[in-house]
């Protein structure tokens, strides 16, 4: 017999419990998993609910905690559309803090589950977006990284 019935809150906290993965549970039955940085992964917090009429539509949201100046708006945006091209998943998106001083950048995945999805492409549905966060996260700290004065310097050599 297959479980593959729509997504509910009891089956996204068995598959992070299977997971092996620590999260808090909101009083609406939404999760949040925080993850300090470590040599395998960024430090990040990854949201996930269901949404929709039906309450069929399993969110994922992820985000690390750094906060651009809003002034960077303009880099954030080439950069976040530039991952949307190359990597297609997640999507990610960018968003202002309440008071507008800053930048967040998102990765976002929605999937309708009213035909259903079995414990396991749960399963492995979050730990393959949690992965593919963090990479996001790298991938965007790495093109924001400013090359060093060491590497200028020998950049400046070897354009002379």
């Amino acid at each position: 017999m297959s479980d593959e019935t729509p997504v509910t809150y009891e089956k996204i906290e068995a598959s992070l419990r299977e997971l092996g993965l620590q999260y808090l549970k909101g009083n609406d039955g939404t999760f949040l998993a925080i993850f300090g940085s470590n040599a395998q992964r960024s430090e990040m917090q990854v949201y996930l609910s269901i949404d929709g009429s039906m309450h069929d539509i399993f969110v994922m949201r992820g985000t690390s905690p750094e906060r651009f100046p809003a002034s960077d708006a303009s880099l954030l945006l080439r950069l976040v559309n530039q991952w949307n091209s190359e990597f297609r998943w997640p999507k990610c998106t960018m968003s202002y803090t309440p008071d507008g001083s800053a930048l967040s950048v998102w990765a976002d995945f929605q999937i309708k589950t009213q035909s259903g999805i079995s414990a396991d492409l749960l399963a492995e549905t979050i730990a393959t977006f949690i992965g593919c966060t963090d990479q996001s996260c790298i991938w965007l700290r790495e093109q924001l990284e400013l090359p060093s004065a060491d590497d200028l310097e020998e950049w400046m050599k070897r354009a002379s």
